[in-house]
């Protein structure tokens, strides 16, 4: 018996079936990249709002008075036992061009979130009436409850997420 190898053609063949499923496998993985990048940013996007929001209601429950509260913005007096030197610290948040911003006891707003295309915020008494803007020192005691929703973008401002969340304050009496 004479051992035989593989010939031209039966080469070729394999070589092109080889180089069609290689072909087939490279566009399977470019076409996931490509759909990937813009995935991965919407969810980012999304984390990082939801983070600012977290952020905001949190110190939204310590607030013992506000002093302006608007649909676009609120500025409040917080109870901050731990907080430090300054336990009665003013913080503020509103929206600057596309970013949440928030001032933190007169030092300036700073930067919390970027790619923020809306903040609202919404006042409630104790029955669940909407309180109307504006509330000051004056009328604050009527609200019970506080929404805030923020709607980011993507960069290319083609996908607009709103995240609503709501708190009661714990101060004001």
């Amino acid at each position: 018996m004479r051992a035989r190898g593989m010939t031209l053609v039966e080469t070729l063949i394999a070589l092109t079936v080889f180089v069609i499923i290689t072909a087939a496998l490279v566009t399977v993985l470019r076409g996931h990249l490509t759909m990937s990048g813009p995935l991965q940013m919407q969810a980012d996007m999304i984390h990082d709002g939801r983070a600012a929001l977290d952020i905001m209601l949190r110190e939204l429950r310590h607030a013992r008075s506000i002093t302006s509260g608007e649909r676009d913005s609120i500025q409040f007096i917080a109870y901050m036992p731990d907080g430090g030197p300054t336990p009665y610290p003013t913080v503020k948040y509103a929206r600057r061009g596309r970013s949440l911003r928030r001032d933190y006891n007169g030092s300036g707003m700073q930067e919390v979130t970027l790619n923020v295309a809306r903040v609202r915020f919404a006042y409630f008494n104790m029955e669940g009436n909407q309180v109307s803007p504006p509330i000051t020192v004056a009328n604050d005691q009527l609200v019970k409850r506080i929404e805030a929703s923020i709607s980011v973008t993507t960069a290319d401002r083609r996908d607009t997420f709103h995240l609503t969340g709501s708190v009661v304050p714990r101060n004001i009496r």
